[in-house]
């Protein structure tokens, strides 16, 4: 006795939840992301329409033009985050009891991180107008030392070539 399958024009369900993404929503994240210092999670915490961070990657993976405007935004957050670095640097000053004006030390150490951490970011997410670049004696930048690590990673292949 045999079976017989017998194929149905229905359309099968979709596996998994839909997804709310739509390219006025994506454009709705990218503004936000672009007009804001903080971060995703912070983003989700004040506005109670932000997606979560991981649908975020997610639509970044799954939608190209999401992605590239996403990555445009991140580049005016930087913007942003430097053009602030001024702000931040100020620190308040207290007076003692002998009335000298003073700086609490602590707030210094943590404004400090503060502009680090700004700094560190910008310099990654706009690596050439905020990265660190290094110029060698002779002034040039990156012929030189491209030219000097392809030789050293030349010579050790052939230093640590093996025959199997």
């Amino acid at each position: 006795m045999t079976k017989t399958i017998v194929k149905s024009d229905k359309p099968k369900n979709p596996v998994g939840r839909p997804t709310i993404y739509t390219p006025e929503y994506g454009e709705m994240v990218c503004e936000r992301v672009a007009t804001h210092r903080v971060s995703l999670k912070a983003l989700h915490k004040m506005y109670g329409d932000f997606p979560c961070d991981v649908s975020i990657f997610r639509w970044r993976i799954k939608y190209p033009e999401f992605s590239s405007r996403y990555a445009e935004a991140k580049r005016h957050q930087a913007d942003n985050m430097a053009g602030e670095l001024l702000d931040m640097c100020d620190v308040d000053t207290f007076v003692d009891k002998d009335g000298i004006e003073r700086v609490d030390n602590g707030k210094v150490q943590l404004q400090r991180l503060r502009v680090d951490v700004v700094k560190w970011l910008a310099s990654k997410l706009v690596r050439k107008i905020y990265g660190e670049t290094i110029t060698l004696e002779d002034g040039s930048q990156d012929e030189k030392m491209v030219a000097e690590v392809k030789k050293a990673r030349g010579d050790k292949d052939e230093k640590n070539k093996r025959e199997y």
